[in-house]
Protein backbone atom coordinates (compact mmCIF):
# COMPACT_ATOMS: atom_id res chain seq x y z
CA UNK A 1 0.00 0.00 0.00
CA UNK A 2 1.84 3.40 -0.72
CA UNK A 3 2.29 5.87 1.91
CA UNK A 4 -0.66 8.88 1.87
CA UNK A 5 0.77 12.36 2.00
CA UNK A 6 -2.41 13.77 3.00
CA UNK A 7 -1.56 17.42 4.55
CA UNK A 8 -3.00 17.24 7.82
CA UNK A 9 -2.01 17.59 11.66
CA UNK A 10 -5.35 17.92 13.32
CA UNK A 11 -4.40 14.14 15.08
CA UNK A 12 -1.95 15.79 17.56
CA UNK A 13 -4.56 17.54 18.97
CA UNK A 14 -6.31 14.32 20.15
CA UNK A 15 -2.74 12.83 22.01
CA UNK A 16 -2.81 16.44 23.65
CA UNK A 17 -6.34 16.40 25.16
CA UNK A 18 -6.57 19.61 23.39
CA UNK A 19 -10.20 18.81 21.30
CA UNK A 20 -13.69 18.91 22.84
CA UNK A 21 -14.33 16.08 25.47
CA UNK A 22 -17.75 14.34 25.85
CA UNK A 23 -18.97 14.79 29.49
CA UNK A 24 -20.39 11.57 31.29
CA UNK A 25 -22.68 9.15 30.59
CA UNK A 26 -24.87 10.46 33.27
CA UNK A 27 -25.19 13.75 35.79
CA UNK A 28 -22.91 14.98 38.26
CA UNK A 29 -22.98 12.57 41.27
CA UNK A 30 -24.15 13.23 44.92
CA UNK A 31 -22.69 11.81 48.04
CA UNK A 32 -23.46 8.10 48.03
CA UNK A 33 -24.89 7.83 50.56
CA UNK A 34 -27.74 10.38 49.17
CA UNK A 35 -27.80 8.92 45.19
CA UNK A 36 -30.35 6.63 43.40
CA UNK A 37 -30.07 5.22 40.22
CA UNK A 38 -28.18 6.92 37.93
CA UNK A 39 -29.26 7.53 34.38
CA UNK A 40 -27.81 8.28 31.20
CA UNK A 41 -28.41 11.11 29.05
CA UNK A 42 -30.03 8.44 26.93
CA UNK A 43 -32.39 7.03 29.73
CA UNK A 44 -30.30 3.93 29.87
CA UNK A 45 -29.83 2.80 33.60
CA UNK A 46 -26.01 3.11 34.26
CA UNK A 47 -25.91 2.15 38.38
CA UNK A 48 -26.56 2.81 41.19
CA UNK A 49 -24.71 3.52 44.22
CA UNK A 50 -25.13 -0.19 45.71
CA UNK A 51 -26.36 -2.26 42.48
CA UNK A 52 -25.56 -5.78 41.93
CA UNK A 53 -22.70 -5.65 39.28
CA UNK A 54 -22.05 -8.60 36.36
CA UNK A 55 -19.47 -8.19 33.21
CA UNK A 56 -22.32 -9.09 31.43
CA UNK A 57 -24.07 -5.49 32.54
CA UNK A 58 -20.91 -3.53 30.96
CA UNK A 59 -21.76 -5.02 27.76
CA UNK A 60 -25.40 -4.72 27.78
CA UNK A 61 -25.11 -1.16 28.44
CA UNK A 62 -22.69 -0.92 25.15
CA UNK A 63 -25.40 -2.65 23.54
CA UNK A 64 -28.27 -0.70 24.54
CA UNK A 65 -26.37 2.51 23.92
CA UNK A 66 -25.40 1.92 20.72
CA UNK A 67 -29.24 1.23 19.75
CA UNK A 68 -29.91 4.77 20.08
CA UNK A 69 -28.74 7.69 18.30
CA UNK A 70 -25.07 8.81 19.50
CA UNK A 71 -26.15 11.73 21.98
CA UNK A 72 -22.69 13.76 23.35
CA UNK A 73 -23.64 14.86 26.75
CA UNK A 74 -22.45 18.56 27.64
CA UNK A 75 -19.66 19.16 29.57
CA UNK A 76 -19.90 20.10 33.16
CA UNK A 77 -18.62 23.53 33.27
CA UNK A 78 -15.26 24.42 34.37
CA UNK A 79 -15.52 28.02 35.68
CA UNK A 80 -15.20 27.14 39.13
CA UNK A 81 -11.66 26.68 38.31
CA UNK A 82 -10.77 30.19 37.47
CA UNK A 83 -8.11 30.84 35.69
CA UNK A 84 -5.73 27.57 36.90
CA UNK A 85 -3.01 26.81 34.37
CA UNK A 86 -2.27 23.30 33.04
CA UNK A 87 0.74 23.15 35.56
CA UNK A 88 -1.02 23.94 38.48
CA UNK A 89 -3.74 21.60 36.99
CA UNK A 90 -1.53 18.93 36.81
CA UNK A 91 -0.44 19.47 40.49
CA UNK A 92 -3.84 18.71 41.89
CA UNK A 93 -3.57 15.28 43.70
CA UNK A 94 -6.62 13.30 45.88
CA UNK A 95 -5.00 13.20 49.28
CA UNK A 96 -3.36 10.39 49.78
CA UNK A 97 -5.56 9.63 52.83
CA UNK A 98 -8.43 9.42 50.62
CA UNK A 99 -6.76 7.01 47.77
CA UNK A 100 -9.52 4.07 46.93
CA UNK A 101 -8.70 0.50 49.07
CA UNK A 102 -4.80 2.03 50.15
CA UNK A 103 -6.02 1.56 53.94
CA UNK A 104 -6.46 -2.24 53.13
CA UNK A 105 -3.33 -2.94 52.18
CA UNK A 106 -4.44 -4.53 49.31
CA UNK A 107 -1.66 -5.12 45.42
CA UNK A 108 -3.76 -1.93 43.90
CA UNK A 109 -5.31 1.22 44.99
CA UNK A 110 -6.65 3.58 42.82
CA UNK A 111 -5.94 7.73 42.42
CA UNK A 112 -9.07 9.43 40.77
CA UNK A 113 -7.83 12.40 38.39
CA UNK A 114 -9.91 15.93 38.29
CA UNK A 115 -10.81 17.08 35.57
CA UNK A 116 -9.42 20.18 33.88
CA UNK A 117 -9.52 22.33 30.75
CA UNK A 118 -6.91 20.19 29.01
CA UNK A 119 -8.92 17.03 30.19
CA UNK A 120 -12.23 18.54 30.44
CA UNK A 121 -14.29 15.07 29.73
CA UNK A 122 -15.89 13.79 32.56
CA UNK A 123 -15.40 10.19 33.42
CA UNK A 124 -17.91 7.99 36.23
CA UNK A 125 -15.91 6.31 38.31
CA UNK A 126 -17.54 2.99 39.94
CA UNK A 127 -15.73 0.51 42.56
CA UNK A 128 -16.74 -3.00 42.33
CA UNK A 129 -16.14 -4.99 45.88
CA UNK A 130 -18.29 -8.09 46.23
CA UNK A 131 -20.78 -8.27 43.16
CA UNK A 132 -21.63 -4.66 44.22
CA UNK A 133 -21.29 -1.55 42.06
CA UNK A 134 -21.01 1.39 43.90
CA UNK A 135 -20.34 4.80 42.25
CA UNK A 136 -17.48 7.20 43.82
CA UNK A 137 -18.79 10.62 44.84
CA UNK A 138 -17.12 13.84 44.06
CA UNK A 139 -16.45 15.99 46.69
CA UNK A 140 -13.31 19.03 46.35
CA UNK A 141 -12.31 18.33 50.16
CA UNK A 142 -10.65 14.96 48.97
CA UNK A 143 -8.59 16.78 46.64
CA UNK A 144 -5.03 18.47 47.43
CA UNK A 145 -5.47 21.41 45.03
CA UNK A 146 -2.18 23.29 46.22
CA UNK A 147 -1.78 26.86 45.62
CA UNK A 148 -5.20 26.95 44.11
CA UNK A 149 -8.42 27.79 45.58
CA UNK A 150 -10.60 24.89 45.96
CA UNK A 151 -14.37 24.76 44.34
CA UNK A 152 -17.32 24.98 45.86
CA UNK A 153 -18.66 21.21 46.38
CA UNK A 154 -21.35 22.42 44.28
CA UNK A 155 -19.96 22.80 41.19
CA UNK A 156 -19.24 19.00 40.94
CA UNK A 157 -16.47 19.30 38.97
CA UNK A 158 -16.03 15.16 38.52
CA UNK A 159 -13.00 13.19 37.16
CA UNK A 160 -11.62 12.63 33.81
CA UNK A 161 -10.24 9.48 35.03
CA UNK A 162 -7.75 7.86 37.34
CA UNK A 163 -4.35 6.26 38.07
CA UNK A 164 -3.35 2.74 39.14
CA UNK A 165 -0.93 2.79 42.00
CA UNK A 166 0.50 -0.39 42.92
CA UNK A 167 2.11 -1.71 46.66
CA UNK A 168 5.56 -2.80 45.74
CA UNK A 169 7.46 -4.75 48.25
CA UNK A 170 8.06 -1.68 50.51
CA UNK A 171 4.64 -1.21 51.03
CA UNK A 172 5.09 1.85 49.24
CA UNK A 173 2.30 2.71 46.42
CA UNK A 174 3.87 3.40 42.50
CA UNK A 175 1.45 4.21 39.85
CA UNK A 176 1.76 2.03 37.51
CA UNK A 177 -0.95 2.80 34.99
CA UNK A 178 -3.79 5.83 33.99
CA UNK A 179 -7.00 5.58 32.20
CA UNK A 180 -8.81 9.07 30.96
CA UNK A 181 -11.67 10.04 29.72
CA UNK A 182 -10.55 10.83 26.43
CA UNK A 183 -9.75 6.66 26.42
CA UNK A 184 -6.15 7.20 26.91
CA UNK A 185 -4.42 4.50 28.75
CA UNK A 186 -0.89 4.69 29.72
CA UNK A 187 1.45 2.84 32.08
CA UNK A 188 5.12 2.06 32.87
CA UNK A 189 7.17 -1.18 33.99
CA UNK A 190 10.03 -1.03 36.32
CA UNK A 191 11.93 2.23 37.41
CA UNK A 192 10.91 3.73 34.10
CA UNK A 193 9.06 7.56 33.18
CA UNK A 194 5.74 7.91 31.43
CA UNK A 195 6.32 7.75 28.04
CA UNK A 196 3.61 6.27 25.19
CA UNK A 197 -0.13 6.29 24.79
CA UNK A 198 -2.69 3.66 23.64
CA UNK A 199 -6.18 3.98 23.49
CA UNK A 200 -8.71 0.57 22.85
CA UNK A 201 -9.85 1.70 19.52
CA UNK A 202 -9.69 4.45 16.78
CA UNK A 203 -12.41 5.68 13.78
CA UNK A 204 -11.77 6.84 10.57
CA UNK A 205 -7.89 8.00 11.56
CA UNK A 206 -6.53 10.03 9.13
CA UNK A 207 -10.04 10.92 6.94
CA UNK A 208 -10.69 14.63 6.60
CA UNK A 209 -13.92 15.79 8.23
CA UNK A 210 -14.92 11.71 9.53
CA UNK A 211 -12.20 11.49 12.51
CA UNK A 212 -14.15 10.00 16.06
CA UNK A 213 -12.36 10.32 19.11
CA UNK A 214 -14.11 7.78 21.14
CA UNK A 215 -14.27 8.99 24.93
CA UNK A 216 -14.41 6.20 28.03
CA UNK A 217 -18.13 7.41 29.28
CA UNK A 218 -18.20 5.03 32.97
CA UNK A 219 -15.39 2.28 34.44
CA UNK A 220 -16.29 -0.44 36.96
CA UNK A 221 -13.25 -0.95 39.04
CA UNK A 222 -13.28 -4.33 40.77
CA UNK A 223 -11.47 -4.59 44.27
CA UNK A 224 -9.07 -6.85 44.40
CA UNK A 225 -9.13 -9.92 46.80
CA UNK A 226 -6.07 -9.70 49.27
CA UNK A 227 -3.77 -12.36 47.66
CA UNK A 228 -4.97 -10.69 44.10
CA UNK A 229 -1.96 -9.73 41.51
CA UNK A 230 -4.21 -8.25 39.13
CA UNK A 231 -6.98 -5.64 38.43
CA UNK A 232 -9.77 -5.61 36.65
CA UNK A 233 -11.45 -2.76 35.18
CA UNK A 234 -14.70 -2.45 32.42
CA UNK A 235 -15.22 0.32 30.62
CA UNK A 236 -18.39 1.55 28.19
CA UNK A 237 -16.42 3.40 25.04
CA UNK A 238 -18.70 5.47 22.68
CA UNK A 239 -18.39 7.16 19.90
CA UNK A 240 -20.88 8.70 17.35
CA UNK A 241 -20.55 5.14 14.94
CA UNK A 242 -20.27 2.67 17.49
CA UNK A 243 -20.63 1.87 21.54
CA UNK A 244 -17.72 -0.80 22.87
CA UNK A 245 -17.95 -2.71 26.63
CA UNK A 246 -14.34 -3.28 27.17
CA UNK A 247 -12.37 -5.22 30.05
CA UNK A 248 -8.85 -4.32 31.32
CA UNK A 249 -6.80 -7.18 33.31
CA UNK A 250 -3.99 -5.38 34.55
CA UNK A 251 -0.56 -7.12 35.81
CA UNK A 252 2.69 -5.88 37.01
CA UNK A 253 6.43 -6.85 37.51
CA UNK A 254 9.45 -6.45 35.36
CA UNK A 255 7.02 -5.24 32.94
CA UNK A 256 3.34 -3.97 33.14
CA UNK A 257 1.00 -6.48 31.33
CA UNK A 258 -2.88 -5.21 30.11
CA UNK A 259 -5.07 -8.00 28.42
CA UNK A 260 -7.79 -6.17 26.59
CA UNK A 261 -10.93 -7.67 25.40
CA UNK A 262 -13.20 -5.13 23.10
CA UNK A 263 -16.69 -5.83 22.29
CA UNK A 264 -17.87 -3.43 19.62
CA UNK A 265 -21.32 -2.61 18.56
CA UNK A 266 -22.27 -0.58 15.80
CA UNK A 267 -24.62 1.95 14.97
CA UNK A 268 -23.94 2.54 11.23
CA UNK A 269 -21.49 0.80 9.04
CA UNK A 270 -17.72 1.64 9.36
CA UNK A 271 -15.32 0.96 6.67
CA UNK A 272 -12.25 2.21 9.12
CA UNK A 273 -11.64 1.37 12.52
CA UNK A 274 -8.78 0.93 14.20
CA UNK A 275 -7.84 -1.58 17.25
CA UNK A 276 -5.32 -1.06 19.94
CA UNK A 277 -3.89 2.31 18.41
CA UNK A 278 -0.82 3.54 20.35
CA UNK A 279 1.37 6.53 20.38
CA UNK A 280 4.37 8.19 21.16
CA UNK A 281 6.63 11.00 20.68
CA UNK A 282 9.23 11.84 17.64
CA UNK A 283 10.77 14.88 17.32
CA UNK A 284 14.21 14.42 16.12
CA UNK A 285 16.61 11.71 15.32
CA UNK A 286 19.45 10.54 13.19
CA UNK A 287 17.31 9.74 10.16
CA UNK A 288 16.10 13.19 10.23
CA UNK A 289 16.33 15.13 6.65
CA UNK A 290 17.04 17.43 6.59
CA UNK A 291 18.77 17.16 10.08
CA UNK A 292 17.13 18.61 12.90
CA UNK A 293 18.31 22.19 14.80
CA UNK A 294 18.38 20.53 18.33
CA UNK A 295 21.66 20.85 20.83
CA UNK A 296 20.30 17.34 21.42
CA UNK A 297 21.12 14.55 19.58
CA UNK A 298 17.59 12.79 19.51
CA UNK A 299 14.55 13.66 21.06
CA UNK A 300 12.18 10.26 20.87
CA UNK A 301 10.50 7.99 23.17
CA UNK A 302 10.13 5.16 20.03
CA UNK A 303 12.65 4.58 17.45
CA UNK A 304 10.35 2.40 15.21
CA UNK A 305 7.89 0.02 14.81
CA UNK A 306 8.31 -3.91 15.51
CA UNK A 307 6.40 -6.16 14.08
CA UNK A 308 5.80 -9.78 13.50
CA UNK A 309 3.62 -10.93 10.61
CA UNK A 310 1.57 -13.73 10.64
CA UNK A 311 4.17 -15.69 8.19
CA UNK A 312 6.41 -15.42 10.88
CA UNK A 313 8.63 -12.36 9.20
CA UNK A 314 10.37 -10.10 11.64
CA UNK A 315 10.30 -6.39 10.26
CA UNK A 316 11.83 -3.01 11.88
CA UNK A 317 10.50 0.20 10.54
CA UNK A 318 12.19 2.95 12.11
CA UNK A 319 10.53 6.31 12.14
CA UNK A 320 10.87 10.13 12.06
CA UNK A 321 9.23 13.32 12.40
CA UNK A 322 8.10 14.00 8.86
CA UNK A 323 7.90 17.12 6.54
CA UNK A 324 4.38 16.39 5.94
CA UNK A 325 1.61 13.44 6.66
CA UNK A 326 2.49 10.00 5.77
CA UNK A 327 0.38 7.21 6.45
CA UNK A 328 2.09 3.83 5.39
CA UNK A 329 0.17 0.35 5.56
CA UNK A 330 1.41 -3.18 5.82
CA UNK A 331 -0.47 -5.57 4.34
CA UNK A 332 -0.77 -8.78 6.77
CA UNK A 333 -3.23 -11.97 7.87
CA UNK A 334 -3.51 -13.28 11.05
CA UNK A 335 -0.44 -10.84 12.57
CA UNK A 336 1.08 -12.46 15.36
CA UNK A 337 2.63 -8.59 17.14
CA UNK A 338 3.76 -5.18 16.92
CA UNK A 339 4.52 -2.30 18.40
CA UNK A 340 6.24 1.27 18.88
CA UNK A 341 9.62 0.19 20.42
CA UNK A 342 12.56 1.99 22.35
CA UNK A 343 15.69 0.64 21.68
CA UNK A 344 17.88 3.33 22.70
CA UNK A 345 18.31 2.41 26.03
CA UNK A 346 21.64 4.43 27.09
CA UNK A 347 21.52 8.23 28.47
CA UNK A 348 24.16 9.02 25.44
CA UNK A 349 22.13 8.84 22.81
CA UNK A 350 20.15 11.55 24.43
CA UNK A 351 22.18 13.95 26.91
CA UNK A 352 18.20 14.96 28.03
CA UNK A 353 18.42 14.60 31.89
CA UNK A 354 14.98 16.32 32.22
CA UNK A 355 13.31 14.22 29.99
CA UNK A 356 15.13 10.94 29.67
CA UNK A 357 13.95 9.30 26.72
CA UNK A 358 16.20 6.23 27.27
CA UNK A 359 13.51 5.87 30.37
CA UNK A 360 10.18 5.44 28.42
CA UNK A 361 8.32 1.88 27.88
CA UNK A 362 7.85 0.36 24.55
CA UNK A 363 4.49 -0.81 23.64
CA UNK A 364 4.11 -4.53 21.93
CA UNK A 365 0.71 -5.79 20.80
CA UNK A 366 -0.24 -9.63 20.76
CA UNK A 367 -3.26 -10.38 19.44
CA UNK A 368 -5.20 -13.24 21.40
CA UNK A 369 -7.27 -15.37 18.53
CA UNK A 370 -7.00 -15.10 14.64
CA UNK A 371 -7.75 -11.23 13.98
CA UNK A 372 -7.84 -11.95 9.88
CA UNK A 373 -6.77 -10.11 7.43
CA UNK A 374 -6.05 -6.40 7.22
CA UNK A 375 -2.65 -3.44 7.85
CA UNK A 376 -0.87 -2.50 10.56
CA UNK A 377 -1.09 1.01 9.73
CA UNK A 378 1.45 3.57 10.49
CA UNK A 379 0.86 7.17 10.64
CA UNK A 380 3.94 9.94 10.92
CA UNK A 381 2.59 13.28 11.82
CA UNK A 382 4.78 16.46 11.33
CA UNK A 383 5.47 18.07 15.10
CA UNK A 384 7.01 21.09 16.48
CA UNK A 385 6.98 20.18 19.93
CA UNK A 386 7.73 17.30 21.98
CA UNK A 387 4.93 17.16 23.42
CA UNK A 388 2.92 16.09 20.67
CA UNK A 389 2.53 12.45 20.30
CA UNK A 390 2.97 12.20 16.66
CA UNK A 391 3.28 8.83 15.55
CA UNK A 392 0.51 6.38 15.62
CA UNK A 393 0.38 3.01 14.83
CA UNK A 394 -2.98 0.61 14.98
CA UNK A 395 -4.17 -2.41 13.33
CA UNK A 396 -6.67 -1.65 10.92
CA UNK A 397 -9.12 -5.01 10.20
CA UNK A 398 -10.09 -5.31 6.40
CA UNK A 399 -13.15 -6.41 6.88
CA UNK A 400 -15.80 -3.35 7.20
CA UNK A 401 -18.22 -3.33 10.70
CA UNK A 402 -22.28 -3.58 9.33
CA UNK A 403 -24.58 -1.59 10.85
CA UNK A 404 -25.67 -2.91 13.78
CA UNK A 405 -23.21 -5.54 13.98
CA UNK A 406 -21.13 -6.67 16.84
CA UNK A 407 -17.35 -7.88 16.45
CA UNK A 408 -15.18 -9.16 19.65
CA UNK A 409 -11.32 -8.39 19.58
CA UNK A 410 -8.87 -9.26 22.29
CA UNK A 411 -5.17 -8.26 22.86
CA UNK A 412 -2.39 -8.31 25.24
CA UNK A 413 -0.32 -5.49 25.65
CA UNK A 414 2.90 -5.25 27.17
CA UNK A 415 5.11 -1.73 28.73
CA UNK A 416 8.25 -2.96 28.99
CA UNK A 417 12.04 -2.29 28.46
CA UNK A 418 12.26 -4.77 25.94
CA UNK A 419 9.28 -6.53 23.82
CA UNK A 420 9.01 -10.48 25.30
CA UNK A 421 10.11 -11.98 21.96
CA UNK A 422 12.55 -10.72 19.50
CA UNK A 423 14.45 -12.21 16.24
CA UNK A 424 15.94 -15.08 16.36
CA UNK A 425 18.58 -13.73 13.58
CA UNK A 426 20.68 -10.04 14.02
CA UNK A 427 18.15 -7.05 14.74
CA UNK A 428 18.77 -3.44 13.82
CA UNK A 429 20.10 -0.97 16.25
CA UNK A 430 21.72 1.92 14.84
CA UNK A 431 20.07 3.22 11.62
CA UNK A 432 21.48 6.62 10.05
CA UNK A 433 21.39 8.98 7.26
CA UNK A 434 23.46 11.75 6.05
CA UNK A 435 25.05 13.31 3.34
CA UNK A 436 28.15 12.24 0.94
CA UNK A 437 31.61 13.95 2.61
CA UNK A 438 32.69 16.11 -0.69
CA UNK A 439 29.23 15.73 -2.37
CA UNK A 440 27.54 18.80 -2.45
CA UNK A 441 24.29 17.62 -5.01
CA UNK A 442 20.87 16.80 -3.34
CA UNK A 443 20.56 13.53 -5.70
CA UNK A 444 22.83 11.37 -3.29
CA UNK A 445 22.64 10.48 0.02
CA UNK A 446 24.27 7.97 2.50
CA UNK A 447 22.50 5.34 4.84
CA UNK A 448 24.20 3.20 7.62
CA UNK A 449 22.37 0.94 9.50
CA UNK A 450 24.15 -1.69 12.54
CA UNK A 451 22.68 -5.08 12.74
CA UNK A 452 23.51 -6.81 16.19
CA UNK A 453 22.95 -10.70 17.38
CA UNK A 454 22.24 -13.65 15.50
CA UNK A 455 25.51 -15.20 14.32
CA UNK A 456 27.15 -11.91 13.67
CA UNK A 457 29.94 -13.37 16.37
CA UNK A 458 30.17 -16.04 14.83
CA UNK A 459 33.47 -15.26 12.81
CA UNK A 460 33.10 -18.02 10.44
CA UNK A 461 29.47 -17.41 9.93
CA UNK A 462 29.65 -13.64 9.96
CA UNK A 463 31.96 -14.08 6.98
CA UNK A 464 29.23 -15.62 5.09
CA UNK A 465 26.28 -13.26 5.99
CA UNK A 466 25.26 -10.51 3.21
CA UNK A 467 22.97 -7.44 2.99
CA UNK A 468 20.57 -7.74 0.18
CA UNK A 469 18.89 -4.29 -0.76
CA UNK A 470 15.46 -3.27 -2.85
CA UNK A 471 14.97 0.35 -3.35
CA UNK A 472 11.53 0.96 -5.10
CA UNK A 473 13.00 3.93 -7.16
CA UNK A 474 16.23 5.02 -8.10
CA UNK A 475 19.91 3.03 -7.62
CA UNK A 476 21.64 1.97 -5.03
CA UNK A 477 25.76 2.00 -5.03
CA UNK A 478 28.90 1.87 -3.26
CA UNK A 479 27.57 -1.05 -0.92
CA UNK A 480 29.88 -1.62 1.95
CA UNK A 481 29.35 -3.98 4.81
CA UNK A 482 31.89 -3.95 8.46
CA UNK A 483 31.97 -6.99 10.50
CA UNK A 484 33.06 -6.88 14.15
CA UNK A 485 32.67 -10.61 15.52
CA UNK A 486 33.48 -9.97 18.83
CA UNK A 487 30.42 -7.27 19.30
CA UNK A 488 28.44 -9.57 17.63
CA UNK A 489 27.82 -6.90 14.79
CA UNK A 490 27.92 -5.85 11.38
CA UNK A 491 27.22 -2.37 10.28
CA UNK A 492 25.69 -2.41 6.29
CA UNK A 493 26.39 0.87 4.02
CA UNK A 494 24.77 2.40 0.95
CA UNK A 495 24.31 5.24 -0.79
CA UNK A 496 21.46 6.10 -2.97
CA UNK A 497 20.65 8.54 -6.04
CA UNK A 498 16.73 9.07 -5.84
CA UNK A 499 16.83 9.53 -9.29
CA UNK A 500 14.45 12.70 -8.54
CA UNK A 501 11.48 10.40 -7.43
CA UNK A 502 9.61 11.86 -4.04
CA UNK A 503 9.74 9.02 -2.02
CA UNK A 504 11.88 6.16 -2.17
CA UNK A 505 11.31 2.89 -0.47
CA UNK A 506 14.21 0.95 1.37
CA UNK A 507 13.81 -3.02 2.25
CA UNK A 508 17.68 -4.42 3.55
CA UNK A 509 18.22 -7.88 5.14
CA UNK A 510 20.63 -10.06 6.39
CA UNK A 511 20.91 -13.47 4.16
CA UNK A 512 23.21 -16.49 3.82
CA UNK A 513 22.22 -17.58 0.79
CA UNK A 514 18.42 -17.59 0.51
CA UNK A 515 17.81 -17.75 4.08
CA UNK A 516 17.27 -14.90 6.20
CA UNK A 517 19.62 -14.19 9.26
CA UNK A 518 17.88 -11.17 10.49
CA UNK A 519 15.13 -9.02 10.80
CA UNK A 520 14.12 -7.05 7.92
CA UNK A 521 15.05 -3.05 7.69
CA UNK A 522 12.48 -1.07 6.11
CA UNK A 523 12.17 2.41 5.07
CA UNK A 524 10.77 5.08 3.00
CA UNK A 525 12.55 8.11 2.38
CA UNK A 526 11.04 11.57 1.33
CA UNK A 527 14.64 13.23 -0.55
CA UNK A 528 12.88 16.48 -0.68
CA UNK A 529 10.14 17.15 1.66
CA UNK A 530 7.80 19.84 1.65
CA UNK A 531 5.57 21.58 4.71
Amino acid sequence: MPPSTLNRRDLLRLALGGAAVPAALAGPATPLEAQSTATSSTGAAVGASSEAFAAAKVADLARALAAEAHKPPTPSPLDALGSATPEEMAAVRYRPAELIWAADNLAFAIEPLHRSRNFPGEMEIYTVDGGTASRLAYDPARFDFGKLKPPPASAQLGFTGFRVLHRAGDGKLKAVASMLNASIVSAVAHNQVWGAISRPLTVRSGEQMAEEAPQIRAVWVEKPRPTATELIAHAVVDAPSLAAAVRFTLRTGEATVIDTECTIFTRKQVDHFGLTPIQATYLSGPLDWPPADDMRPAVYEAGGVQMLTGNGEWLWRPITNRARLQISGFVDNDPQGFGLIQRDRSFSAFLDDENEWQRRPSIWIEPIGKWGPGEITLMEIPAASQNNKNIACYWRPKPPLAAGSEGTFAYRQFWSWRPPGRPDGAIVTISRIGRISGDTSEAKIRFLMQFEGGQLSDPAKAATIVPTIWSSAGKVSALRTYRTPRHGSMRVVFDLETGGQPLVELRVVLKQDTVSMSETWLYLFEPTPTA
